[in-house]
């Protein structure tokens, strides 16, 4: 399953073959872009960027609070709206966290 993230004109990329996988993220509007390559063991990265935007910092920065979450899947999550239309995004047990979209 591929999970997309918002993150402010980036588009993400990845190329794979039977052995490797590499990652890429790119902002066109500053040339900046991050190329990423796991080592195969799931724990490290090799991780090369360039341009005025450290995306590869910004990506980290964005997956944080997924992480200390202890990575929920998609069905960890609901959507309310309300007869408003409202939109409520919010996250089951432990922490019930929501965000108002």
């Amino acid at each position: 399953m591929e999970v997309v993230l918002l993150h402010d004109g980036v588009l993400g990329m990845t190329l794979r073959d039977e052995n490797m996988s590499i990652h890429g993220l790119v902002h066109p509007l500053t040339e900046s872009w991050a190329r990423i390559i796991p080592d195969g063991t799931g724990s490290r990265v090799q991780v090369t960027t360039a341009g005025p935007r450290d995306l590869w910092a910004e990506r980290v920065e964005l997956l944080a609070p997924w992480f200390q979450a202890g990575r929920p899947g998609p069905g960890s999550y609901g959507l309310t709206v309300d007869a408003h239309g409202e939109h409520t995004l919010w996250r089951y047990e432990p922490d019930r966290l929501s965000w108002n979209l």
